[in-house]
């Protein structure tokens, strides 16, 4: 009796033992499982992170369309803009209020060339009516005596800016004005008028000048504050981030590295 409850206790004993094995063998199996499905997901995530990484610090899965990246411009690009249409660099680079004054110069400037030159025109074919009016060649060369008028300028055969000037402008061609006499003052009344209406002229043309030299100062600088802008801009911020990976407890953490100058 006694061997044969001996007997029973030791296959209780391996029993229980059997059962405590695979207990901690299927915790084990588990627990291993757990980890690897963690390594995995880890995998993934890295992965995903670095798919998604874009210049910066934008994350394309982040459910937000804000502008966390720098969104940095080409200098050359709005430098050439700018010289050819200033304020369109500005534009480009961001700066709209800036644009708008350059822009706004711009069409300023050509707006007095066209008027300024409008009216030069205007008077320039208000003295050349006078002049045709009022001076003749013929009439100069019937009283022009190359012995007390010695002939310093040449006199064009047609009528160009150069003949509209010396008439008016050199005393040698008195004599084709009709209002001039011999022994009478050299600018009669009809040529000081004519130089008056020259002048006029000169001074419309003069302005438009102005403006068309400014309209070429104003792509220049323009185009280079364009340039000088964008390349501040883009040296203001810059962001650089690094991914990797770090060994946990138990898991590998993912670890974002972000570095931020200005």
């Amino acid at each position: 009796g006694l061997i044969q409850e001996e007997g029973t206790m030791k296959s209780g004993k391996m029993f229980f033992m059997l059962i405590v094995f695979f207990c901690i063998n299927l915790f084990a199996s588990a627990k291993d499982s757990n980890f690897k499905s963690s390594l995995e997901k880890s995998g993934e995530l890295r992965t995903l992170m670095l798919k998604n990484v874009s210049r910066g610090l934008d994350f394309s899965n982040s459910g937000s369309d804000e502008n966390s990246v720098i969104n940095e411009k080409n200098p050359a690009l709005g430098a050439a803009m700018s010289a050819i249409l200033p304020g369109s660099g500005e534009m480009y680079s961001g700066s709209w209020i800036k644009g708008a004054i350059f822009m706004g110069a711009e069409a300023a400037l050509w707006y007095g060339y066209f008027k300024y030159s409008g009216k030069g025109q205007d008077w320039e074919d208000t003295f050349h009516t006078y002049a045709d009016t009022h001076w003749d060649k013929e009439r100069w060369l019937g009283y022009y005596n190359p012995e007390t008028d010695p002939a310093t300028h040449s006199l064009p055969d047609t009528k160009t800016q150069q003949y509209y000037e010396m008439i008016g402008k050199y005393d040698q061609f008195k004599q084709g004005w009709d209002d001039w006499s011999a022994g009478g003052p050299d600018l009669t009344p009809n040529r000081f008028y004519y130089e008056g209406l020259r002048h006029s002229s000169n001074e419309e043309f003069k302005r438009a000048s102005y403006c068309a030299m400014l309209v070429l100062a104003n792509h220049v600088i323009a185009a280079f504050d364009t340039g000088f802008s964008i390349r501040r801009k883009n040296r203001a911020i810059k962001g650089d981030v690094n991914l990797s990976m770090a060994a946990g407890y138990i898991n590998p953490v993912p670890v974002v590295n972000a570095v931020v100058t200005w």
